[in-house]
């Protein structure tokens, strides 16, 4: 073998000991920003001409050709921005990759870029120096910017500023101009010269009876005599061990429980109903925004989403609900997404993109709201286990609703009314429009009404101090005392009286019979003119006027309801004629009548007058006005739907948020909502209807003619229809031109086949009433629904 000369092993030696070192050398390489970038407008070149540059070099400073940078955002402060350009570029001879058409779709600040390769010596990334997005534009299209507090304009002054309105959105991304959803708040319809209000509504999905039972007996009592055929098989529930089910076969089985449960389905062999308001009763919701658009305003409803049912919807965050209150707690893991209880904000977070906080109210369709039982609930002086702290008002065991006063969020809750009990929805109020357009259609009217301001006595809020505030200065719940419920006198939704029924009217001013039921706020300051104490606009208990010509002098053919001096419901009364205040079956005939017209609003015993009862226009005197607080956005419930603080306040303490009503101690607390109970009492649950009657003077003959005031009975027929059946007529409610009934009996009076209700009355006790001279039969069924019958 040949050998090798020293020298030339000592050389070979040398260069494996360097090989280490040159591995090392290469594993190092360096990236970094040789032009940084700059300011600039959202949507436009970063670097216009020069463009961005990343360099490559090795650990001697010498440059890495052919190498591919990919660059992306490093820190992006608003969390929802988008670099578009060619974001992958090859180092060039010098090692320098340029970027020239880098652009950012969101304005912030502090961005940064970060740029990473990975060459043989392995990867490595650089970062760039801070840098922001500037906003272009009209700074009023821009979140943040509601009209109340920015001093953009508002011609129309429902809190959406002109800009908006104008370019149709709100500005999210800031590049001045409105796109599409992904980067801008999308407003359709808005229009600067007429007030908009938009709103998103979600509502709970198909979902089981969730009734407590110990035995089947248990099922009808807790939910209706509908369920007699349901059983205690089902799994448990909180505060039982087994629930109702209803089992079926088909849909039909679940339809045939009545009209209630028209949308109802057989899922996996067990009936299950939804909230889904255009299921319960289609087109309630478009009627609504059909009597905003009578006002000049603009009601856009969102149709969402379904949401997984919970029995129990509850004002109070996830970690404050309680077994006691809403029946379930996330400690018994029976709150939650799809549990027996769940909080609206856990949800709205969930199901509601924040970015619409700029202009939607958020409403969900809900079964119960606020707690699940009366022993939970406060209810009638039960003071519960719902705690009466943090601001919020009692909350009473089936109530229809909770909503935040001048605020956004709401609830309505019609399980109770609809799901629970045999509920007259398909039912045709006068008018031709289905009972359930009021029941469910007046609900979120009200609801919404109450993030409009209004109150149930009329008013709005205008948060006053109640230790100095009185009526008529401050005419809301926040007044000592407070406006009473029940209001003969204020024809809105807002009052529980029109809540579920609507305002009826008649097809003359002073007539009787309802032809017509809409749904509607106060459009007028009732009485009209000087009626009680001197003052247009308020009726006072003590001192009611019978010999006012015109009643509340209305000028129209609106209905009232009311209850007189003898403690008798009236269903439909002429809001224009004379009025029988005192219950005596005449009406004009004295200047002292005193009768407790609202006696569900202020204390629970008829015949107690206490009350003034002053009227309130809610829609305002001429189109497009009206007394609304549309801006929730400059009070404690908005949150910019970026992130910036806007309005007066920032993001809400939900601790503190008020509801409506805002009730302050367990002495002077109300239930929050209305309840079927309440309604019942107090006769206000549905429209009032018209019936066909017969009059046969002196038995079954035809003369001689009645004579009120006379010694001789009348026999008077309420003939039965498909629809009304009157065997259910609660006969202690009858009266006929002020008598009652001396005895009554069913049988086929006019021979078609269906029952009919035959009733004498005694002519001596009957009052001549100087209307037009029409005989009168009203009453109501024993499920609250009044009727009229007129000859």
């Amino acid at each position: 073998m040949r050998s090798i000369p020293i020298s030339f092993r000592r050389v070979a030696f040398a260069l494996v000991l360097l090989q280490p070192f040159c591995l090392a050398y290469q594993a190092s390489p360096v990236l970094v920003f040789t032009v940084e970038p700059r300011d600039t407008s959202v949507g436009a070149a970063i670097n216009p001409g020069s463009g961005v540059k990343v360099k490559l070099f090795d650990n001697l400073g010498r440059p890495i050709r052919d190498q591919k940078i990919t660059i992306a955002i490093g820190a992006n402060p608003p969390g929802n921005a988008t670099l578009s350009g060619t974001l992958t570029q090859m180092t060039d001879r010098g090692g320098t990759a340029t970027f020239p058409d880098l652009e950012i779709d969101w304005f912030g600040t502090g961005y940064t870029l970060a740029a990473t390769a990975n060459p043989s010596g392995g990867p490595v990334s650089g970062t760039s120096a801070a840098f922001n997005e500037r906003r272009v534009g009209d700074p009023c299209l821009g979140p943040g910017m509601p009209a109340c507090s920015s001093g953009c304009a508002d011609t129309d002054r429902d809190g959406l500023n002109d800009a908006w309105e104008i370019a149709g959105g709100v500005d999210l991304n800031g590049d001045g101009k409105i796109t599409d959803s992904a980067h801008d708040l999308l407003l359709p319809g808005a229009d600067p010269r007429k007030p908009d209000i938009f709103v998103q509504y979600d509502w709970m999905d198909y979902g089981g009876l969730d009734y407590q039972c110990s035995a089947d007996s248990d099922c009808p009592q807790n939910g209706g005599s509908q369920f007699g055929t349901a059983t205690c098989t089902g799994p448990p529930v909180p505060g039982s061990a087994r629930s109702c089910v209803q089992s079926c076969s088909t849909d039909l089985d679940c339809r045939a429980l009545g009209q209630a449960h028209g949308s109802d389905r057989c899922i996996a062999n067990v009936c299950r109903h939804t909230h889904d308001p255009e299921a319960v009763s289609k087109g309630a919701l478009d009627a609504v925004a059909a009597s905003f658009a009578d006002h000049g305003i603009n009601l856009h409803i969102e149709r969402g989403r379904a949401l997984p049912h919970s029995h129990v919807l509850s004002f109070r965050l996830l970690s404050e609900m309680s077994d006691q209150c809403e029946g379930g707690s996330v400690p018994a893991r029976s709150a939650g997404l799809g549990q027996y209880a769940e909080s609206y904000f856990d949800l709205k977070s969930k199901f509601f993109d924040s970015r619409k906080e700029a202009a939607y109210h958020y409403l969900i369709f809900a079964h119960y709201s606020g707690c699940d039982t009366p022993d939970h609930c406060v209810n009638d002086g039960h003071t519960g286990a719902c705690p009466l702290n943090n601001g919020r008002p009692t909350v009473s065991a089936g109530q229809s609703g909770y909503s935040e006063i001048n605020g956004n969020d709401a609830i309505v809750s019609l399980g109770s009314f609809i799901n629970d009990k045999e509920a007259f929805l398909t039912a045709l109020a006068p008018g031709g429009k289905p009972f359930g357009q009021f029941i469910l259609g007046g609900t979120f009217m009200h609801e919404l009404g109450h993030n409009l301001g209004l109150r149930h006595g009329g008013g709005v809020s205008l948060t006053p101090d109640p230790n100095s505030c009185y009526p008529p200065q401050c005419e809301d719940e926040h007044t000592v005392p407070a406006e009473p419920n029940y209001k003969p006198n204020y024809l809105s939704v807002m009052n529980y009286r029109y809540q579920l029924a609507g305002i009826q009217s008649a097809s003359f001013p002073g007539g009787f019979s309802p032809v017509n039921t809409r749904l509607d706020y106060s459009t007028q300051l009732l009485p009209g003119a000087a009626v009680s104490d001197g003052i247009p606009g308020v009726l006072d208990e003590h001192n009611l006027d019978e010999t006012v010509v015109h009643g509340l002098t209305s000028g129209n053919a609106d209905l009232f309801t009311y209850t007189d001096g003898a403690c008798v419901s009236h269903s439909a009364w002429p809001t224009h004629g004379p009025v029988d205040w005192n219950g005596d079956g005449v009406a004009g005939d004295t200047r002292t009548a005193m009768a407790d017209l609202n006696p569900q609003g202020t204390n629970s015993v008829c015949g107690a007058p206490i009350d003034i009862h002053r009227g309130h226009i809610d829609w305002g005197p001429a189109m497009g006005q009206s007394i609304f607080r549309y801006g929730f956005q400059c009070t404690q419930f908005y949150t910019d739907p970026v992130g910036n603080s806007a309005g007066i306040a920032p993001t809400p303490d939900l601790k503190t948020v008020r509801f409506a009503p805002d009730n302050t101690s367990p002495e002077t607390a109300t239930p929050a909502e209305l309840t079927p109970e309440m309604a019942r009492e107090a006769r206000v649950l549905y429209p009032t209807i018209v019936v066909s009657i017969e009059i046969l003077p002196g038995g079954k003959s035809s003369e001689p003619p009645i004579t009120p005031g006379q010694y001789g009975v009348v026999n008077v027929a309420l003939l039965g229809t498909d629809s009304l059946d009157v065997t259910k007529v609660d006969l202690s409610s009858l009266r006929f031109s002020g008598a009652t009934p001396l005895s009554s009996a069913i049988e086929d009076v006019n021979g078609d086949g269906r029952p009919d209700l035959l009733i004498t009355f005694d002519t001596a006790r009957m009052k001549r009433d100087p209307d037009n001279g029409r005989a009168r039969l009203t009453g109501w069924l024993t499920n609250g629904l009044g009727f009229i019958g007129e000859r």
